[in-house]
C-alpha cells in the first residue's frame, strides 16, 4: 500500500463523512413525522461507521509517515 492510496481513501472516508453529515442535519431537519424512523437510525449508524474508518486510516497512515 503506498503513501498515495492511503491519503486518496482519506479523502474520499473524509468527503463521505461530510455528505452523511449534511443529510444527517437536512433529514432531522425535517418536522416531526415526515421521515421514517428507519432512515434516521441507518443515517445516525452510517455517520458512526464513516468517523471510525476515517479514524483507522488516519492511524495507518500516520504509521506510514512515521515509517519514511
Amino acid at each position: 500500500m503506498t503513501k498515495y492510496f492511503v491519503a486518496e481513501v482519506g479523502s474520499s472516508v473524509g468527503h463521505l463523512n461530510d455528505l452523511l453529515n449534511v443529510m444527517c442535519e437536512l433529514q432531522f431537519g425535517l418536522a416531526q413525522g415526515e421521515t421514517d424512523p428507519r432512515v434516521e437510525s441507518l443515517l445516525w449508524i452510517a455517520r458512526d461507521l464513516s468517523n471510525g474508518i476515517n479514524d483507522k486510516i488516519e492511524e495507518g497512515y500516520a504509521k506510514l509517515e512515521a515509517q519514511s
